[in-house]
């Protein structure tokens, strides 16, 4: 991971997927999450979607010792049509699945 502030960006050049707010994420739940978002981005381009780019934002809420919340934003672009979804758990990988869904929901609408 890298040291600026929580900001990765993939190597595939397949998919342009940006992470940010990463930094205090440990190395092995970050390597679910960039699986999840390859996933994501393979799904949304096998379906016809192409994108410029896959933003995903984790923000830590709610920081107290067992009740912490992780609200996700996920964006995808293309060109100047920007579509976005969000989505708050305790569980980062289930507030990431549940925002990655409703951003698919968010792009069958406009097909």
């Amino acid at each position: 991971m890298s040291s600026n502030k929580g900001k990765v960006q993939s190597s595939d050049s397949a998919a342009r997927i940006e992470y940010s707010g990463f930094k205090d994420m440990d190395e092995s739940d970050m390597v679910q999450i960039r699986k999840a978002a390859q996933d994501f981005a393979e799904k949304i381009s096998g379906h016809g979607f192409g994108f410029d780019r896959l933003a995903l934002r984790l923000k830590e809420i709610h920081k107290v010792d067992h009740n912490q919340k992780f609200e996700f934003h996920v964006e995808v672009n293309k060109g100047t049509v920007t579509r976005a979804a969000e989505c708050t758990d305790k569980n980062p990988f289930k507030a990431l699945d549940l925002a990655l869904k409703s951003l698919l929901v968010e792009l069958n609408k406009t097909r």
